[in-house]
């Protein structure tokens, strides 16, 4: 899906929380900065049954596999993007890897919705590497998720065209403290 939206026919927003590194207006085009999920290194015993994964012990946090992208998994288009509005709201979003907890969590197996499907779709780029949700002598998933933001320098490189760009209103000083813009061209 496209990582822009319109607002009142005349302002680019990107999708609120969407990491951008570098906005292009030569070449149509962005960057994706990092959003990434701690990988996990499987208990003992893994076996799968009915698409979830079962194991005798859990799978924990793995520090010796690199984290995963999460945004491989959502294929979000970065290219022929239209850029004919002249206002723009700048990318809000520090880069960030994801820390996560699991928990017993009794009848997820049946549930599934738009964010089931992006853990799994997750879970199937990287095989052996990503158990959101697993039995271990009982239903256990990701109950809790925890950014860890990145420093993180948004580079606009501007075109010939005279745009305008707003700043967007950014709540909370851990997130305030990790962005920068730096803009570059015409």
């Amino acid at each position: 899906y496209g990582p822009l939206k319109t607002e009142d026919d005349k302002i680019l927003v990107p999708i609120d929380d969407l990491v951008i590194s570098e906005i292009d207006f030569n070449n149509n085009s962005i960057k994706l900065g990092t959003c990434n999920i701690l990988a996990m290194e499987g208990g003992s015993g893994h076996t799968v049954t009915g698409n979830i994964d079962h194991f005798f012990s859990s799978p924990s946090i793995s520090s010796h596999i690199p984290s995963l992208s999460i945004y491989s998994a959502i294929g979000i288009e970065t290219e022929n993007l239209d850029f004919s509005k002249k206002i723009m709201m700048l990318p809000n979003a520090p880069s960030r890897v994801f820390w996560w907890e699991t928990g017993a969590v009794p009848g997820l197996r049946s549930l599934e919705n738009d964010g089931t499907r992006l853990l799994d779709s997750i879970r199937d780029l990287y095989p052996g590497k990503f158990y959101w949700r697993f039995y271990a002598f009982f239903d256990y998933a990701i109950t809790t998720l925890k950014p860890v933001y990145e420093d993180t320098n948004i580079k606009i490189k501007l075109d010939k065209d005279t745009r305008n760009f707003i700043m967007p209103t950014i709540t909370t000083n851990e997130i305030r403290n990790k962005l920068s813009y730096s803009f570059d061209g015409a």
